[in-house]
């Protein structure tokens, strides 16, 4: 779990609201580079490691909207199946574990006596393919096995593999590939051979049923990546290493390039026989323009071919930054939901407001998470003329002065992460000329995602006042309406109401808030508390009424950083203790 200094005071109770512009709801995935993934768990036995859902994509009757908070309308789903003439391309993930106080169970079985201190996840395609799972990065000895089957006593080995020796990145790591069946589920087995406890990194590539080349950054600058996305801003620049593997039936011949500038150099061509792994090391030049601020994004991409013909490619994000830092915090950036909840690896999406409130263009926008190490971002500017409309993933934008664009912005973890809605913002939108102030609340962007729980999904609308700023007056609760829905399981969530302020405020300058469930037209079950139980059914409304009360010192309006917050938490399931934001929203409040 990555801790983060807390830069907000808040008191008991904890909130958040924010107004959305279509009464619709929307999905969760939409079409972003790598984002297509499973969605990895901890793995206890079993946890299902789901295959990925169809792609939602705007501009074919949704909106943006509806994309990121709601039910899509079915024209907007597209499923993800490569024609076999098309070259191969996997759909990847990646997760940290810890194997501290694993055990291994009666009757398990321990091929080589090696599955000491397991962990178990499982694998179900909808389709056949082909599954490649190694644990590169892991700061322990592992070995990993695959089982088709039940249970232990009818398990049927279909793969093992205790050591992959590749020059480079060490020899006490395992890597297995197997061919598997539409709809069957498979259990996979996590072991250390020496019974020793710490980091596993478990990645897994599902492939259509020929295999393809897995492209895995493992390195950059001699830090663990894990597969997470390659971000970097100048003159920070790390010279990546990939793990390449060839699980096709031919010898693959690998051509290695990037887009990013000339900042990189691709190492030679590589020749990888059928289930070889070999390392990629990109180098870095002192030709790149380090002067010209601009946003880069792009990818790191390796195509192999058999008997010259394109055969499989494999892509991996970037995204390159060279930051004019005279421009100063001129970006107001206000998101509808400041927290979701997910499982490990799956996308989580959010719609944010990005103003320019310098005098002069902002431009090389981009969305970030290059402080997170459990984390990446991905991003598709909105159209200013019609919502459903969106740039291409990925791709830099720019902001007249004054103006405003909207950004979907897509939020990936890469292992068990926790929301902490009061800390620093790791998830980022900046311009190659222009920032947000890292402790604004209306920002903020961050989701919990847990593989021992099923987590809800909360996004709240605000439905009345209307107005993105709520004045309360002096000495009466000014009240305000919203509407919840859970987008994901089934869950008893608390709802709490809290202000948000930097540290240095005066004295007495808080304002407080109350909560209660109410029915639709807005009317109380029970008096207000300081927070409300209840029970979270997908897609069912839920109602709520802040009631909102000014302080006796005015602390002054700030809508970016002081806003009053509703956050919905759940109960953490297994042996876990504590409850997590999942869900969050705000609005800005001023005294009258």
């Amino acid at each position: 779990m990555s801790r983060r200094r807390r830069i907000f005071v808040f008191a008991a109770a904890t909130t958040i609201a924010a107004t959305f512009g279509s009464a619709a709801w929307a999905g969760k995935l939409i079409e972003f580079p790598n984002m297509r993934g499973f969605s990895i768990g901890i793995p206890s036995f079993p946890w299902p490691l789901f295959f990925p859902k169809p792609d939602i994509v705007p501009g074919l009757g949704c909106t943006a909207t509806q994309a990121a908070y709601g039910e899509a309308p079915v024209q907007c789903h597209r499923d993800f199946a490569p024609s076999n003439d098309e070259p191969s391309v996997g759909l990847f993930n990646s997760l940290p574990l810890f194997n501290l106080g694993a055990t291994t169970d009666p009757g398990e079985p321990s091929p080589g006596g090696a599955m000491k201190k397991s962990l178990w996840t499982t694998i179900s395609l909808p389709k056949a393919g082909r599954v490649v799972v190694h644990s590169f990065g892991s700061t322990i000895d592992t070995a990993l096995a695959a089982y088709s089957g039940k249970k232990y006593s009818d398990f049927r080995r279909v793969a093992f593999n205790d050591d992959t020796p590749v020059a480079g990145l060490g020899s006490k790591n395992g890597l297995i590939q197997f061919d598997a069946r539409a709809d069957q589920t498979y259990f996979v087995q996590i072991g250390s051979p020496s019974g020793a406890e710490d980091d596993i990194a478990l990645a897994v590539t599902a492939f259509p049923p020929r295999g393809g080349l897995t492209a895995y950054l493992a390195e950059a600058g001699g830090s663990q990546m894990q597969g997470r996305k390659y971000v970097t801003n100048f003159p920070r620049f790390f010279a990546p290493v990939f793990l390449l593997h060839n699980s096709m039936d031919e010898p693959l011949r690998v051509e290695a390039s990037s887009d990013l500038g000339r900042g990189f150099r691709a190492p030679a061509d590589i020749t990888l026989a059928p289930g070889e792994a070999k390392i990629a090391r990109f180098t870095v030049t002192d030709g790149f323009d380090a002067q010209t601020p601009r946003a880069i994004s792009g990818a790191f991409t390796f195509t192999g071919r058999i008997a010259g013909k394109v055969a499989t490619v494999a892509k991996h994000p970037a995204l390159v930054v060279v930051k004019d830092f005279s421009g100063g915090n001129t970006l107001s950036v206000t998101v509808d939901a400041h927290a979701r909840g997910a499982r490990d690896g799956e996308a989580s999406m959010f719609l944010a407001t990005v103003k320019n409130t310098a005098k002069t263009q902002a431009f090389g926008c981009h969305v970030s998470a290059e402080t997170s190490q459990s984390l990446s971002a991905f991003w598709r500017a909105v159209d200013p003329q019609d919502e459903a409309k969106l740039g291409k993933p990925d791709e830099p934008f720019s902001i007249p002065p004054g103006k405003s664009r909207k950004v979907l912005v897509a939020v990936r973890s890469h292992g068990s992460y926790f929301a902490e809605p009061f800390s620093i913002n790791e998830v980022r939108i900046g311009c190659a000329n222009a920032d947000v102030a890292t402790d604004d609340v209306s920002a903020k962007i961050d989701v919990t995602a847990r593989g021992q729980f099923e987590p809800a999904d909360i996004v709240a609308g605000r439905l009345s006042p209307r107005s993105g700023t709520v004045v309360v007056p002096e000495g009466r609760a000014e009240t305000v309406r919203f509407v919840a829905r859970n987008l994901g399981a089934k869950a008893k969530v608390t709802a709490r109401a809290n202000f948000a302020a930097p540290f240095d405020d005066p004295a007495n300058s808080r304002f407080t808030a109350t909560i209660c469930q109410t029915d639709a037209k807005g009317v109380c079950k029970k008096g207000p508390t300081p927070s409300v139980e209840f029970q979270a059914v997908p897609q069912e409304p839920v109602y709520f009424k802040l009631f909102v009360t000014a302080p006796d010192v005015d602390p002054g309006f700030d809508a970016d950083r002081r806003r009053m917050v509703l956050v919905f938490e759940q109960p953490q399931g297994g042996d876990l203790t504590g409850d997590q934001a999942i869900g969050a929203t705000s609005f800005a409040v001023r005294k009258k």
